[in-house]
């Protein structure tokens, strides 16, 4: 229901009989216990037979239980005060106006619902085979958003991806200070395309001439509009840094485990950005470690940026103090312009990494970030030779910076790629580009134009082969393949990522480990939970909610490294709480003396070198 062109809240008539949410004659079908699990997403409903009244917010009753009469036949003469109690109910209900969520959990909470109507809200509209003139138009943008960004995207996915855009541009639009209420969704997009330029034009891309159609965008503008997040009972920092994770855990936690959105804590990132800082400066001769001005950082699915924020401060605390007003300027828009790139698929996430970024780097340096940053909504595993069509002006901004990333992709030396990749098994099919084997003789170790996944393969283990199929394994290859491979005039660089635990030790991975031992000179295996998957709850270094066996591998090659001469590897196990395992990993330098090294053999596990007698016994 709307009042001039505000919209105050939802009404929900059924027949007489049916009684309301709460009420001791409400007995719901199936239908109306479905219905009634998406009417609790929203902040102002009424829901009434016609006899029985009552007022929900957010599937709470906030109004007593008004009944008119015993039947509808006897609402001639309904009691004054049955009748005053109702003027009330209908007093709040159409004087209604949001109230700030006082915690991250309610924000959470409450825009969590909200998106997942307005996703179910566009799927039905695309999907409507009677289509009106506004469905029609959705129909065609979800054909455009495909033909853009995400090819073979469904209409599951495109729903998806639509109301979580909607959802965290209004959030990041709120977080510039840009009055929801007070602007046209063409003006809100105009506005926050100042700052976030993607971002803003994908609004105004979703949003043109299907706002009518879809009626839990306005009510998400007047919810979100009144939401401080400076306010709420955590740090804006941490706000923004769990605001994704929580949210997709409440939104749709089967996505969640689909895409493999599990994130990175901050100070284990922070703690895996210092070592490979320790790395550049005391193995490949960069004095000034990330600040260096050749050292350009891809984190091939940033998510909420957290890797990306933690370098930023890493540049700060080495040369804030050394840069002058004058200077200052020059060198973050060398940063962010050059060698700060980030990838991401997903546009939520991204939304948050915009977030989190500028506030770092104003936070930092004093400075706003410069409006060409190198932050990208693409699929960093994808075809970049792939040829897409143009769509024409009002997608420019967003072709351009596909054009962009496919650009860097392909030309751009990368000396460090780091971060958390989604961890999501038998994934075959998502990445063509990397999965299709060589042309030629099997097994051909030849330098290409394209990483394939036939370097990690080791000869007689084709059964195991299906363990390669899994995105951690397609992220590794591509990060390998760019710092190590793409450019031959600069082979030295780093890659640090986190990923699952089977790599040390598995069949499938021989081959993967004999790749890292030639194509590296030094290599750093921390295990993270050698307790094994499903690891007692205190000891899970990412939470509770992430049982599997995870480790980091951090390997380097410099310029003089011999692919006949197998890489140094070395070895720490990480015990105790997930307390004492963040202390350890924070203490933890290359020259610890608690690393054991590894075995040289080529295809060895990335474990500590056994005794000869002993290894030399058939394995089990």
């Amino acid at each position: 229901m709307n009042i001039g062109q505000v919209r105050v809240g939802y009404v929900e008539l059924k027949k007489p009989g049916k009684g309301v949410p709460g009420a001791a004659e409400w007995r719901p079908t199936k239908g109306d216990q479905e219905q009634w699990s998406k009417l609790c997403s929203l902040p102002n409903v009424v829901y009434t037979d016609g006899v029985t009244w009552a007022q929900y917010s957010y599937g709470e009753r906030i109004s007593s239980i008004v009944r008119l009469a015993n039947t509808i036949s006897d609402l001639r003469r309904p009691s004054e005060h049955a009748v005053t109690e109702l003027v009330g109910v209908l007093r709040r209900f159409l004087l209604w106006e949001p109230e700030s969520p006082q915690t991250l959990t309610s924000l959470v909470k409450i825009i969590g619902g909200l998106c997942g109507l307005l996703k179910e809200e566009v799927h039905a509209a695309i999907t409507d085979p009677l289509k009106k003139r506004s469905q029609m138009r959705l129909a065609l943008l979800a054909d455009d958003w495909r033909d853009l960004l995400f090819p073979g995207l469904d209409n599951e996915r495109f729903a998806d991806a639509f109301a979580q855009t909607i959802t965290f541009a209004l959030l990041l639009a709120r977080v510039d200070g840009i009055d929801l209420l007070g602007e046209t969704y063409h003006e809100i997009a105009q506005k926050l395309g100042k700052r976030h330029l993607l971002m803003g034009q994908a609004f105004a891309v979703l949003t043109s001439g299907v706002d009518d159609e879809l009626d839990t965008i306005e009510t998400l503008r007047r919810v979100i509009n009144v939401a401080r997040l400076h306010d709420l009972d955590v740090s804006p920092a941490d706000a923004y840094a769990y605001l994704y994770e929580r949210f997709l855990a409440t939104y749709d936690p089967v996505l969640r485990k689909d895409t493999g959105s599990y994130y990175t804590p901050i100070d284990v990132a922070r703690h895996i950005v210092r070592f490979v800082d320790e790395v550049l400066q005391e193995h490949l001769g960069k004095e000034w470690g990330f600040a260096d001005d050749d050292v350009v950082i891809v984190d091939p699915a940033m998510g909420t940026g957290t890797f990306l924020v933690e370098i930023i401060s890493a540049v700060a605390d080495r040369v804030g103090d050394k840069l002058g007003p004058g200077t200052r300027e020059d060198f973050v828009h060398d940063l962010v312009s050059k060698r700060l790139i980030g990838f991401e698929i997903q546009v939520a996430p991204y939304a948050v990494a915009e977030l989190r970024i500028h506030g770092s780097f104003k936070t930092r340096f004093q400075v706003e970030t410069p409006p060409k940053a190198r932050r990208f909504l693409t699929d960093a595993l994808a075809d970049p030779n792939h040829v897409q069509r143009k769509l024409g002006a009002p997608y420019r901004v967003m072709e351009e910076a596909r054009d962009e990333a496919n650009d860097i992709k392909l030309k751009v030396p990368v000396m460090v790629v780091i971060g958390n990749p989604p961890h999501v098994e038998n994934a075959k099919g998502r990445a063509p580009w990397i999965e299709h084997p060589r042309r030629g003789a099997s097994g051909s170790r030849s330098v290409s134009k394209r990483p394939s996944i036939d370097e990690f393969r080791a000869d007689g283990l084709g059964r195991y082969e299906s363990d390669l199929h899994g995105t951690p394994w397609y992220f590794l290859r591509w990060a390998t393949w760019k710092v190590f491979e793409a450019e031959q005039r600069m082979p030295a660089g780093i890659v640090a990522f986190i990923v699952p635990s089977s790599v040390t030790r598995g069949r499938a991975f021989s081959g993967l480990r004999e790749y890292l031992r030639r194509k590296c000179k030094v290599g750093w295996v921390i295990e993270l939970t050698p307790e094994g998957n499903r690891p007692p709850m205190p000891t899970r270094i990412f939470g509770p909610d992430v049982g599997r066996q995870l480790s980091v591998l951090i390997f380097a090659n410099a310029a003089c490294s011999d692919e006949e001469e197998a890489a140094d590897v070395r070895y720490l196990e990480l015990t105790g709480t997930r307390e004492e395992k963040r202390s350890a990993l924070e203490g933890l330098k290359t020259t610890d003396p608690r690393w054991l090294r590894c075995s040289r053999e080529w295809q060895d596990a990335f474990l500590p070198a056994g005794d000869p007698t002993w290894t030399a016994f058939p394995s089990l």
